[in-house]
């Protein structure tokens, strides 16, 4: 007979396992975000609706920070590998301090206080000639053949997610779904409550289960969010449309509880040490190019009143990311699909 399989991790076990310095991290999330949820919903409002520019132009201008931040993810991720994660982090805080975020000064106390120990440096390999540094670049990470699809998978999945949050979302409900700036503020909410409420849980349930997998059923939930979203536009002002909206919000977080826990941990386990950041940079770079082009389309398409090739398109590109699940399935070993592959314990007679 073979051992009987491990019971599953309780909840409380995903904190407690947790070692100090990843608990005071986390911490300091709740904190960190909190001043870009009160803007976050009502970006595109504000400059349409409050001041006055068209669709079109509120689209183009709200992607004018993820070009900023296409600038200065290559640097970001070499600097990583070079500094330490901690250094670059602690500018990066500081730089949004500065900016519309006194918020950024708990997890930067943390960084400076109990987290100073944590550097992120690693040891990089040399030469087996002369013992002098090898060296490394980005080339190294496009040459990486399963990073890929990853990519592909990342600048998709941030383009009918997260780069609709703030531009598309909003526009479709507020002009389409004609639901009050109110109904938009409780979907949010739901958003935000869904994800607090489920996390925990679906990390428990995913435990052990390939991420491919898992990427899915976020595939098919994205889906059913801007189905949802889109159904909203054939009853337009009622309350109908507003629980349709809040309710794709809420549907949309639940995919977000599968999409952290996936594909940003894909690209962690497929990045050597030395590589990380440039690893990680490359993934930041796909976001945001996709954060880049997420809303402009959005503004234009939506400008045009094209708005049921909108959701068409935003639901063809969540079955595109089912489709390059499965590629990269084929190309990533299993210890980076989530999948350990113990070694086989003696029979028992």
């Amino acid at each position: 007979m073979t051992s009987p399989a491990l019971a599953r991790p309780s909840l409380a076990s995903f904190w407690n396992d947790l070692p100090r310095d990843g608990k005071l991290l986390l911490s300091t999330v709740a904190v960190e975000t909190l001043g870009t949820g009160l803007v976050l919903p009502f970006g595109f409002i504000y400059l349409h609706e409050v001041r006055g520019f068209t669709i079109e132009t509120a689209g183009t201008l709200l992607a004018v920070p993820a070009i900023v931040g296409m600038a200065v993810v290559g640097p970001a991720g070499a600097l990583i590998d070079r500094l330490g994660a901690r250094r670059i982090i602690l500018a990066g805080m500081t730089a949004q301090m500065l900016g519309n975020a006194l918020s950024f000064l708990a997890p930067l106390a943390v960084l400076l206080g109990p987290l100073r120990h944590v550097s992120g440096k690693v040891d990089h390999p040399v030469s087996e000639l002369d013992g002098s540094p090898v060296r490394t670049s980005y080339l190294n990470v496009l040459r990486d053949r399963a990073m890929v699809p990853v990519i592909a998978l990342t600048f998709l999945s941030a383009f009918v997610g997260y780069a609709q949050m703030e531009a598309g979302f909003t526009a479709y409900a507020r002009l389409v779904g004609q639901v009050s700036t109110r109904t938009i503020g409780y979907a949010f909410a739901a958003n935000t409550v869904t994800i607090v409420l489920l996390q925990l849980l679906v990390l428990q349930r995913i435990e052990g289960r390939r991420r491919t997998r898992v990427i899915l059923v976020l595939s098919a939930l994205w889906a059913l969010s801007w189905l949802m979203t889109g159904l909203s536009g054939l009853v337009p002002g009622s309350s109908v449309a507003a629980v349709l909206i809040i309710g794709s919000y809420a549907v949309f977080a639940l995919g977000e509880t599968l999409l952290q826990p996936t594909i940003p941990a894909i690209t962690n386990d497929l990045s050597p040490d030395h590589l990380r950041g440039r690893y990680n940079a490359v993934m930041a770079g796909a976001f945001q190019l996709a954060a880049v082009a997420g809303p402009v389309v959005a503004g234009v398409m939506l400008g045009a009143r094209f708005n049921a090739g909108f959701i068409g398109m935003l639901v063809l590109g969540c079955a595109a990311m089912a489709l390059i699940a499965f590629a990269v399935e084929h190309r990533i070993p299993a210890r980076a699909n989530g999948i350990s592959t113990p070694a086989m314990e003696p029979s028992e007679v």
